[in-house]
């Protein structure tokens, strides 16, 4: 196992040996890159102890320290050597070549064949297992006990008498037309509105209406929202658009966060 120059504590040391045992089906499955090479990287909680298994050292927190350890524990040493394999049987002599014609002297026979190999040597005893790894950490901690049974509830109080019902209410003049609250370039409550966009040419929005809404028939009221210390909102229209401006302090339109607008009429 090796560790990295920011482990300075024995209880690192303690932490790294109880997750060994589990490192490798977690590192396979999370850190595949990693445990390839050879080596897991690891990061210990200065505050809780706990240990998780990262891809590089870089991906510790500042409160981490960085660990390593090694995949497989070191080869053991070789085999002896396997004995001799016995010696191959001779080859069978070659015939003799026919005699040649009176004068020039015949050709040599042809080689004999080479004879068969001996058998293979038996292989040598395998070398000495590699030492068991440190146990894994600890399980989780079971689950929690059943909740105990709730108390009886108290008597329920007497019922008062229904109070006498209201006469209705005379109409009013006006009427809550439509309106849209819009923050953040998102709608994010409306009633008869299709669409806010943000005119950048003008440096205004442009609200477009369910319903045909003639902008002189009804009065409108728009206020800024989100950051808007300082700020007003002035509201127009164009047929059956509304024109929404939003101002600073000092008296330039600002696209500002968003609005709400109220149509009464």
């Amino acid at each position: 196992m090796r560790a990295s120059p920011r482990l300075a504590r024995a209880g690192v040391l303690a932490a790294v040996v109880l997750v060994v045992g589990a490192g490798a089906a977690f590192a396979g499955a999370r850190v595949t890159a990693t445990a390839s090479a050879g080596t897991i990287n690891g990061c210990w909680s200065q505050s809780d102890g706990k240990l998780r298994v990262v891809n590089s050292p870089a991906d510790c927190k500042s409160n981490e320290t960085a660990i390593q350890w090694d995949t497989a524990g070191p080869s053991g040493p070789p085999g002896p050597a396997g004995p001799a394999g016995a010696n191959g049987q001779n080859g069978a002599n070659g015939q003799n070549g026919a005699n040649g014609a009176n004068g020039a002297n015949g050709g040599n026979g042809a080689n004999g064949q080479n004879g068969l190999n001996g058998p293979s040597g038996s292989p040598g005893s395998s070398g000495s297992q590699g030492p068991v790894g440190p146990p894994g950490p600890a399980g989780p901690a079971g689950p929690q006990g059943a909740k105990g049974a709730d108390g009886s509830p108290g008597a329920a109080g007497a019922t008062g008498p229904p109070g006498p019902q209201g006469a209705p209410g005379a109409d009013g003049p006006n009427h809550l037309s439509a309106w849209v609250m819009y923050v953040n370039g998102t709608i994010d409550d409306q009633s008869g509105v299709t669409s806010v966009t943000w005119d950048a040419a003008h440096s205004w929005y442009v609200i477009q209406f369910a319903f045909g809404v003639l902008f002189n028939d009804h009065t409108w009221v728009a206020t800024p929202v989100g950051a808007s210390t300082g700020r007003y909102a002035t509201v127009d229209g164009v047929s059956t658009s509304a024109i929404v401006a939003i101002y600073d302090s000092t008296g330039n339109r600002v696209q500002g966060q968003g609005f709400s607008l109220i149509a009464v009429g």
